[in-house]
C-alpha cells in the first residue's frame, strides 16, 4: 500500500478457479464468473473500482478486455479476457478508440490462432497466446 494519500492503490485481480467449475461468458458458466470476480474484486469495477453494488442490488457487468470482436470464435468465452466492469467502463470508456484498438490488433490475429488449442470456458488461465496480444 502507498503513503500517498491522494493515490488510489486498485489491487490485482488474480482470481482462483476451482478445478470442477466452468467459467465463462454466458448462461451458468458466465454467472460462475460473474459470482468469482466479484469476490476477487470486492465487488469493484476492476477499471477504475468503482463500487458494484447499490441498493443491496448488485451493477457492474462481464467485460471482454480484448475486444472480443476480433475474433469472436475464441475471445467471448475467453475466461482471462473477461472483467468485472462499472456500466460506465463496459459501455462508455471502450467505444472510445474501439475501431482503432480493433486495427491495431488484427495483425497480431493469425499468431493467436497460431498453435492455439483453447479450450474456451473451460480455461483456468492466460495461455501464451493470449498473452502475446
Amino acid at each position: 500500500m502507498t503513503e500517498e494519500p491522494f493515490l488510489l492503490d486498485i489491487p490485482d485481480f488474480i482470481p482462483e478457479y476451482q478445478e470442477k467449475i466452468n467459467y465463462g461468458y454466458k448462461n451458468k458458466a458466465g454467472k460462475n464468473l460473474e459470482q468469482l470476480l466479484r469476490k476477487v474484486s470486492d465487488n469493484h469495477c476492476m477499471y477504475c473500482y468503482a463500487f458494484l453494488k447499490n441498493d443491496r442490488v448488485n451493477i457492474g457487468q462481464l467485460e471482454h478486455s480484448i475486444e472480443k470482436s476480433i475474433d469472436e470464435e475464441y475471445l467471448t468465452e475467453c475466461v482471462p479476457n473477461i472483467s468485472l466492469a462499472c456500466p460506465y467502463c463496459n459501455q462508455s470508456l471502450k467505444r472510445i478508440g474501439e475501431k482503432k484498438r480493433v486495427s491495431a490488433v488484427k495483425p497480431v490475429v493469425k499468431n493467436f490462432e497460431k498453435d492455439l488449442k483453447c479450450k474456451k470456458n473451460s480455461c483456468k488461465g492466460e495461455c501464451d497466446n493470449y498473452k502475446a496480444f
